[in-house]
């Protein structure tokens, strides 16, 4: 299989969890992305994002890491402790208004964030 991205996450004992999505590509009428997480110690989970694209298929398929990497129980790093990198989409089954609406909320708490970081400094 070959891989368009790889990632190597680390818990706090050490071990590593490495992940991998496949390029999308067609099954019918959709699209679909591998998704391969190899947890030293704890084996494979291999399987795929669906989507009616090959955009909706990656996004679904880091999704899924998302998803797959949390089911771990335990946090994992990349660059900063206990972030892998890897982040909650926003749900789009249930419609624009929703999702424009979660959207503005987000917007509102970083606007927030930033401002106390700029107070505390």
């Amino acid at each position: 299989m070959t891989w368009i991205a790889t990632r190597t996450l680390l818990d706090e004992s050490g071990k590593t969890v490495r992940v991998s999505l496949g390029p999308p590509e067609t099954v019918g009428d959709l699209w679909r992305c591998s998704v391969l997480i190899e947890a030293e110690g704890e084996g494979t989970r291999a399987g795929y994002a669906h989507g009616v694209d090959a955009f909706q298929a990656i996004q679904n398929g880091l999704e899924r890491i998302y998803v797959d990497t949390e089911a771990l129980g335990r946090p994992l790093t990349w660059h900063a402790p206990g972030d892998s990198g890897f982040a909650r989409s926003m749900p789009l089954g249930l419609g624009v208004a929703f999702r424009r609406k979660a959207e503005g909320l987000i917007a509102e708490a970083t606007l927030a964030y930033v401002d106390e970081l700029k107070a505390s400094r």
